[in-house]
């Protein structure tokens, strides 16, 4: 006699929250012409987590929120926008943070520094 028995079994494996986002760089440097528009958009590279689903990347946060003339537009995919009107005499450059956050409880987070430099733009006439 056999005695061999043949089960079909389902094993599924489920995902822990065991990786943080992280950004391919972790210092980035934007140089942006004092005379763009508002609502002028600048795309940022987003973060890679290996986690899948909720867990991973689900939205974006920018620090400062105060006295910071950029905001983001859309928190899935991180582009900025400028709300106010840049001038390089007044504010040469601006240190921002954003962070991204993933779906797990509690939440991995990851974060870029990232620095804009206003260039010049020659809008002010010689005085004499």
């Amino acid at each position: 006699m056999n005695n061999i028995s043949i089960r079909t079994i389902q094993i599924m494996i489920e995902d822990i929250n065991d990786h943080s986002p992280t950004f391919k760089q972790s210092n980035i440097k934007l140089f942006i012409a004092e005379n763009v528009p508002i609502g002028y958009e600048i795309p940022l590279e987003s973060a890679i987590d290996n986690d899948y689903g909720l867990l991973s990347i689900q939205q974006y946060e920018l620090y400062p929120i105060k006295n910071n003339p950029f905001r983001l537009i859309q928190l899935t995919k991180p582009i900025l926008q400028l709300n106010e009107i840049l001038d390089r005499e007044i504010k040469s450059n601006y240190l921002l943070k954003l962070i991204a956050y993933d779906g797990g409880h509690p939440s991995l987070s990851g974060e870029q520094n990232i620095e804009i430099i206003v260039t010049d733009v020659n809008d002010n006439a010689p005085i004499f």
